[in-house]
């Protein structure tokens, strides 16, 4: 019966054809529900979709049909032909008895829904975290964009004589004031020291070291297959950082040595005392801001001698120190363990500052810049003696008074994602006008800066957010959706929906979170672009939901 040829033509047909069919009707019903299938990827790719979206369509369809009836029947009428023709009968296929399951076997809640659960709690954690960015974000953004605007017509240019005292704790515009530094600048680490002429000083020493560095072959693998091999290599190389070579994977690449009474890495001194022109001094926060370094070798002599240990580097024509504790002379190939110096510094020039100019406490016959911050007003306003005298305490806080000043201490759900977010946004950019600019510029083209450079950092934070606060919202509605599923008065909503109810349900929920969050922010600084950014959100959210594909998708 095995050997029949009327009943293997059949056979061999009945397998094939669905294969066939099962492949079409799977990119068919794929099209027809909107997805969009990448037709132009390779076969390598297209045969595993097409195998998924086989199952995931086709499934219920099969089992609708109930294909072991159809067989069966199938088979009834192909024994009788066979008994027409005379040919012995094909064998029956025992039809297997009906498995009874337990309730012991059905999977329970915990099992269900335990995946589910952290989803939700994940998804939580990353919404309470995403409130508090950007809630700090936009009162950033806010308070930063109230300040430019104040700026631009509360500064005053000004020239670089003796000061003004009327212009004493106010904002002010100095441009292409010449810089000179009045006081020796010398390196922590060696005997080099200018006397003059020297803003800042850095020094950078290098060790050269043997680094280890990771290797993965068979990247194109799934990282499940177990065929990712890592290997390590090893190269010699100039590094300020230390690299400890006691866990290498190579025994004999274990060669590294910490030099003694050296500490390896950048250090930079900036001169104590540098003149603003005839009129000002600046203080440190300002000098940091001079960044314009240029080789020093030409300055120094043939040798230099670290001040703790003695060691002797030697001029090469490289423009770098070296110690060799390996005994080579000047010209020599560096071998392990050697180190090398290099020296780098910032000398005077012209710039421009724009900051708070206030008396200095160090120098009675010149005055100082501050930082130019907000302060509050009230709903009458100030005089110009109480906003000057409010400008100047807010310029005198210290970056601890200002993140004590910005914590919630009402107790909330969010208050200890709030404190985090609090301490590291008040360090992170505090709003203030407190700048220097290297040649002349002028103060509207100083402050377009300012706001350009604060509103990139802004979109930047903010964009992050919301993906944030979107994947968040997609792990806790996630396992609602499947849990409102299995009520049976909410599968026909449902399936109209198919898979576009949870992208809809967390778009939705972040637009209108966020536009509420950020119409917040602005309403204390900014009420008619809040109450415009609320407009939008409202008309976006309402267009979305009201529009002819929701509502008939609904009803």
């Amino acid at each position: 019966a095995g050997s029949s040829p009327s009943w293997r033509p059949w056979r061999t047909g009945a397998r094939a054809r669905p294969r066939v069919g099962a492949g079409r009707g799977a990119a068919f019903l794929l099209t027809a529900s909107g997805a969009s299938f990448p037709w132009s990827m390779s076969r390598s790719i297209q045969r595993p979709l097409l195998a998924c979206g086989s199952f995931v369509f086709l499934a219920p369809a099969v089992a609708a049909l109930r294909p072991e009836a159809a067989l069966q029947a199938f088979d009834a009428r192909a024994l009788q032909g066979h008994l027409r023709s005379g040919d012995p009968p094909p064998p029956v296929p025992a039809t297997p008895s009906p498995v009874m399951k337990s309730a012991n076997d059905e999977p329970d809640w915990h099992t269900r829904w335990g995946g589910g659960l952290l989803e939700i709690l994940s998804g939580l954690v990353l919404v309470i975290f995403s409130f508090p960015v950007l809630w700090f974000n936009e009162s950033r953004s806010a308070r930063i964009e109230t300040l430019i605007c104040r700026a631009h017509w509360q500064a005053r240019s000004i020239g670089t004589d003796a000061p003004d005292a009327d212009n004493r704790n106010w904002l002010v515009h100095v441009e292409d004031v010449q810089l000179t530094a009045d006081a020796p600048v010398s390196d922590s680490r060696f005997d080099v020291t200018f006397r003059s002429g020297c803003l800042r000083l850095q020094s950078s020493v290098e060790v050269l070291q043997m680094i280890q560095r990771e290797v993965l072959e068979g990247r194109d693998k799934p990282a499940c297959s177990g065929d990712i091999a890592r290997t390590y290599s090893y190269t010699q190389e100039w590094s300020e950082q230390w690299h400890d070579s006691d866990d290498y994977q190579d025994p004999t690449k274990r060669v590294n040595r910490m030099p003694s009474g050296m500490k390896i890495g950048h250090a930079t001194t900036s001169c104590t005392r540098v003149l603003c022109g005839r009129g000002f001094v600046l203080n440190e926060a300002l000098v940091a801001q001079c960044s314009r370094y240029k080789p020093v070798a030409s300055r120094l002599g043939n040798t230099v001698t670290s001040r703790v240990g003695g060691l002797i580097f030697t001029k090469e024509p490289d423009g770098y120190f070296y110690h060799r504790p390996s005994g080579g002379g000047p010209g020599s190939s560096p071998k392990m363990g050697d180190m090398r110096v290099g020296f780098s510094y910032v000398g005077e020039n012209r710039v421009t500052v724009l900051g708070l100019q206030v008396e200095s406490t160090k120098d009675r016959t010149r005055d100082t810049f501050l930082p130019y911050r907000l302060v509050e007003r009230g709903w009458c306003g100030l005089t110009p003696l109480q906003e000057k005298q409010a400008l100047r305490a807010e310029a005198e806080k210290s970056i601890d008074e200002l993140r004590e000043e910005s914590r919630y201490d009402r107790p909330c759900v969010l208050c200890c994602a709030c404190d985090l977010v609090n301490g590291a946004f008040a360090s992170f950019e505090t709003p203030q006008i407190f700048h220097l600019w290297e040649g002349s510029v002028g103060a509207s083209e100083c402050i377009d800066t300012i706001s350009e450079r604060s509103r990139r950092c802004t979109w930047l934070i903010r964009l992050a957010v919301w993906l944030v606060m979107f994947a968040g919202f997609f792990c806790f509605f996630k396992p609602l959706v499947g849990l409102i599923s299995q009520i049976p008065a909410m599968r026909p909503y449902l399936a109209k929906f198919g898979g576009w109810l949870i992208w809809f349900l967390c778009g939705v929920s972040t637009l209108g979170i966020s536009g509420l969050v950020v119409s917040i922010a602005y309403l204390a600084y900014h009420p008619c672009i809040a109450l415009g950014f609320a407009g939008l959100v409202g008309l976006g959210c309402t267009l979305l939901l009201f529009s002819p594909e929701f509502l008939r998708l609904i009803f």
